[in-house]
């Protein structure tokens, strides 16, 4: 029988982003134990590797296998692998958001594209699982959904990419739930709400600092702080978000108790901190969704038309009580009866946890039986 042989790469991963860090431990986590996962290591520091790979069995780094880049060692060993038939290959690439604004694709969109046609032919199949689709020019999309074929497997964890992956013809799609939703574990709460935690960025895509977004995001933090009645902590995700934070701290820090805190949370510490809020408001996906894991009430403020990832994801999880938007005049009062009804949405959400993960593992299964 055949071993299975999972690589792991060909696309950066946002190291500096601890949701992202979380996506791919989880990832690992699940498909480690499929077959042999090997990860090129270039992808993340030497300081991430335990983060990411601690306590889990059957992973090797890249440069512990060969001193050739990834794909010149891809290619080699998918040759050899025709003549010795000893292993079912794999390329596993990362999770997350899949957005630029390319015109029209480059010479190397082209020759990765040449790359993966050929170990396809020899019998390598390519993956990707967990990814948004988004937003792309025209000729950049058209691109990806000719040349999607290569694919054995793209899952795409919201609706609104399987929309824009059917409008530019994409083959070889499937739906499956952000990864942020499986859970092994059952994550113990305090017994004591201590705090209100809030974790924002300045933009709904990007880098760039979209300063009208954020200063609609504050006039709305206007509304609904005072009424909250607990300390408050503040955090940020990624360090892209530093400065969105600081601003919020030097904005309230004469007219509430908060506290800012200054560091990128590992995904530990950040669970820590879940487990001990009332409340945890964000735009942030990977910080709502693991304090729904932690059973601990979130609520979303955003621009709700602009923000289709965090939108999708909260809409097809039937959760659209949580999602508050930037100009709702009634933001306060969806707020107030959100925590009126916190059983009950904490009971539902725990169905859907346990949901979601049945989901990722039918899909697991069905690429890796």
């Amino acid at each position: 029988m055949k071993q299975r042989l999972v690589y792991f790469g060909g696309r950066n991963v946002q190291f500096l982003n601890s949701g992202d860090i979380l996506l791919n431990r989880i990832l690992f986590s699940i498909v480690s134990g499929k077959g042999r996962l090997i990860v090129e290591d270039r992808l993340f520091p030497v300081r991430l590797q335990p983060l990411l790979f601690e306590y889990l069995e059957n992973i090797q780094l890249l440069s512990e296998v060969t001193r050739f880049n990834f794909f010149t060692h891809l290619i080699f060993y998918t040759i050899k692998n025709i003549i010795y038939r000893k292993f079912d290959l794999y390329v596993l690439e990362p999770p997350g958001h899949f957005f630029t604004s390319q015109a029209k694709p480059l010479w190397r969109d082209w020759s990765i594209l040449i790359t993966y046609r050929f170990l396809s032919l020899l019998g390598c199949k390519r993956v990707v699982l967990g990814l948004t689709l988004g937003p792309f020019e025209d000729a950049y999309a058209k691109f990806l959904g000719k040349t999607s074929g290569s694919y054995f497997q793209i899952g795409l964890r919201d609706r609104e990419s399987l929309n824009l992956a059917e409008k530019y013809s994409f083959s070889n799609t499937t739906y499956i739930p952000d990864l942020a939703w499986y859970s092994q574990e059952e994550y113990a709460k305090m017994s004591q709400s201590l705090y209100v935690l809030l974790s924002f960025r300045d933009s709904v895509t990007g880098t760039r600092r979209d300063m009208p977004y954020f200063n609609a995001l504050t006039d709305a933090l206007d509304k609904v702080l005072p009424d909250l009645g607990k300390k408050i902590l503040l955090f940020y995700q990624t360090v892209y978000d530093r400065n969105a934070c600081l601003d919020i701290f030097d904005r309230y820090q004469d007219k509430h108790d908060i506290e800012f805190i200054d560091k990128c949370l590992s995904h530990t510490e950040a669970s820590i901190l879940y487990s001990g809020a009332e409340l945890v408001i964000s735009n942030r996906m990977h910080v709502l969704v693991p304090a729904l894991k932690a059973n601990t009430l979130i609520f979303s403020i955003t621009d709700t038309q602009r923000h289709c990832k965090l939108r999708s994801v909260l809409y097809e999880n039937d959760i659209p009580e949580c999602f508050g938007d930037l100009s709702d005049q009634e933001l306060r009062e969806k707020l107030r009866l959100l925590q009126e009804d916190r059983e009950n949405f904490l009971a539902k959400v725990k169905r859907i946890i346990a949901g979601n993960t049945a989901e990722i593992n039918s899909i697991m299964n069905l690429i890796w039986p």
